[in-house]
C-alpha cells in the first residue's frame, strides 16, 4: 500500500471542493482518501492506494486527477507536487518509509 499526496493549489486561494473526497475515492485502486486544507502553502489531498509500487501509486494519483479534473468545481485547481510512500507492515519489511516523488 502507498499513500500519495498531492498538493493542490488554485490562483485565486480557494478552497478545495466539498466533492473532492467523494470524486476521487471512485477511482479504482483508492483505499482511502483524506483532505488536509489547512496545510500551507498548499491544501493537500491524500490518497491511500492499494497499488504494490512507486509507479503504479503515482498512476493511480493520476487517475484520481483526471477524475477530479473532469468536475467543474475543479476548474482552475493545478498540481503543485505529488509524494508517494510505501506504508504499513509491508514497508517496514522492506525497510521502506522514505518520501519519493
Amino acid at each position: 500500500m502507498f499513500l500519495v499526496q498531492a498538493e493542490l493549489h488554485r490562483p485565486d486561494g480557494g478552497t478545495l471542493p466539498s466533492g473532492a473526497v467523494e470524486t476521487v475515492a471512485r477511482v479504482d485502486q483508492v483505499e482511502h482518501v483524506s483532505v488536509h486544507s489547512d496545510t500551507q502553502p498548499y491544501p493537500v489531498l491524500a490518497l491511500y492506494t492499494r497499488a504494490r509500487s512507486h509507479l503504479a501509486a503515482v498512476a493511480v494519483a493520476v487517475d484520481a486527477w483526471r477524475e477530479a479534473r473532469a468536475q467543474p468545481e475543479f476548474d482552475g485547481w493545478r498540481v503543485v507536487r505529488v509524494r508517494a510512500i510505501r506504508i504499513g507492515a509491508e514497508a517496514k519489511a522492506e525497510g521502506h518509509g522514505d518520501w519519493a516523488g
